[in-house]
Formats: C-alpha cells, sequence, structure tokens
C-alpha cells in the first residue's frame, strides 16, 4: 500500500515521505488499505480462499501486532529462535527490504555505487557486537 500511497502523492523517495510527514503518510496508507476491501473480497472469493471476512486481520492493527509477538515470545521461550542470515531482495529507493509481493510488481537489478573494503581484525578484537576468535 506504501508504494501505491507514495504514488498517489508524487513522492519519489525516503526523504519526500518525512518531510511529507512519517505519521500523515501511515494515515494515508493505512486508509488506503480500505479503498479496495471490496474488490479483495470478490477476488478471494472467486479463486475459493477461505478466509472470516467478518473478523480479516489487519497487519497495522495492534491486536495483530501483540499478537505476533506473543508468538515469538513464546517460540523464544521454547529456545527456538536463532540468529542467522537471509537473503532479500533490497530497494535502494526507501532503504528496505522488499516483500515479495513487491518484487512481483517489477523489481529490477540497479548499479550500486557502494564499495566494500575487508580488512583483518586483530585477535580478540571486536566489531559490531562480534568478536574475532
Amino acid at each position: 500500500m506504501e508504494i501505491q500511497v507514495e504514488k498517489e502523492l508524487g513522492l519519489k523517495n525516503k526523504k519526500e515521505i518525512e518531510a511529507y510527514g512519517i505519521a500523515e503518510f501511515n494515515k494515508k496508507a493505512k486508509e488506503s488499505v480500505w479503498k479496495y476491501k471490496n474488490e479483495w473480497e470478490r477476488f478471494t472469493e472467486r479463486i475459493g480462499f477461505w478466509l472470516d471476512m467478518g473478523h480479516p486481520y489487519v497487519t497495522y492493527d495492534n491486536n495483530y501486532i501483540e499478537t505476533l509477538w506473543w508468538i515469538i515470545q513464546e517460540i523464544d521461550k521454547k529456545k527456538l529462535l536463532y540468529e542467522g542470515h537471509k537473503v532479500l531482495p533490497w530497494c535502494p529507493r526507501c532503504g528496505t527490504a522488499l516483500s515479495s509481493h513487491e518484487v512481483a510488481q517489477g523489481y529490477e537489478d540497479v548499479t550500486e555505487t557502494s564499495v566494500y573494503i575487508k580488512f583483518k581484525l586483530k585477535p580478540g578484537q571486536k566489531i559490531a557486537g562480534s568478536s574475532v576468535i
């Protein structure tokens, strides 16, 4: 929804969103979720996707968010969480990871002007919260 709102407002990057106002931008994004509600319901019925339309999950709703945090807490209590790495498509324009839905809208490779330099660390020297053995 954020991409659609950016287009509607004529915003082109993260700085323009911040200048517009994050709270106001978020408000517009939340409003736009409901813009296509009827189309979504017709579509899900047409493809035979069974959902409780009377009680939909809304990802920006505090009850939904708190439920997810509760689930993560329960998984953590069982020691099933671990820190790892996952490669994700990245949006250089807005500086965030992209969802599969966003990628399907036309993700493309771009040339980035970043430079990566590798340095050796001294034994025991720490960097970014980890240590060299």
